[in-house]
């Protein structure tokens, strides 16, 4: 008298259950697990596959995905019966997006990473992100989606759980630029005094220079000159 097959719980998992029981038989009872038909107990159908058993228990666990599984039993040395097909389903797995935003300047903390849930995963998805995987978040206005903000730069790992507990983790960094510096700085001064002809020049690193095809070809930065000291 078979149960219904417990299912996978999760993608990642392998405990895939069938329990059975016996009414009734003479005793010396064994079960035996089959891919595929048996149709005799005690003389199996050469199509089908002897997966797990004989065993004294008709408990059969950490069982891979299948719709063909069989249970046959045989209670002394006449005594028999099969029940079957049973279907055991693996739960798609938790597939996502996680895409970081950068710092917008070095040493801020305004980075953060987005979440997004594609598909698989049960009921309320919720989110966690290092070192606090004891605490989580959803977002009742974009169920399956989640930003972490307020972030440093940094790489994080961020886990995702649906609610049969089932998750997926990964690692995101969130980069941020160089630090803005003026460089290799020179300058000429004025030939004649209130010529206003002298020159200063200098290169920029680090930063994230603007980028923008209608202004200039190439990356570009904005500055401007004062003068401190006339």
């Amino acid at each position: 008298l078979p149960n219904l097959p417990d299912d996978i719980s999760c993608a990642s998992e392998l405990d895939g259950r069938i329990e059975s029981f016996v009414n009734g038989g003479v005793g010396d009872d064994l079960f035996y697990l089959y891919i595929g038909d048996p149709l005799d107990a005690f003389s199996p159908a050469a199509g089908a596959t002897l997966f797990r058993g004989p065993q004294p228990d008709g408990t059969f666990e950490g069982l891979p995905e299948g719709n063909n599984y069989y249970i046959a039993v045989t209670s002394g040395a006449t005594c028999m019966d099969i029940a079957g097909p049973f279907e055991i389903i693996r739960p798609a797995p938790i597939v996502f997006d996680a895409t970081p935003a950068p710092v917008t300047c070095n040493g801020e903390e305004d980075g953060s990473i987005t979440v997004e849930v594609i598909s698989g995963g049960v009921g309320l998805i919720q989110f966690a992100i290092a070192p606090n995987f004891n605490e989580f978040f959803s977002d009742p206005a974009t169920p399956g989606s989640y930003t972490f903000d307020e972030l440093a730069a940094d790489t994080y790992e961020i886990l995702i759980q649906d609610e049969n507990g089932c998750f997926e983790k990964d690692f995101i960094t969130v980069s941020e630029p160089d630090i803005v510096e003026i460089i290799n700085i020179q300058t000429t001064p004025e030939l004649c005094i209130g010529a206003n002809d002298g020159t200063v020049v200098f290169d920029i690193i680090g930063g994230t220079p603007f980028n923008d095809p209608l202004v200039s070809p190439s990356p570009y930065f904005e500055y401007k000159l004062e003068m401190i000291d006339p």
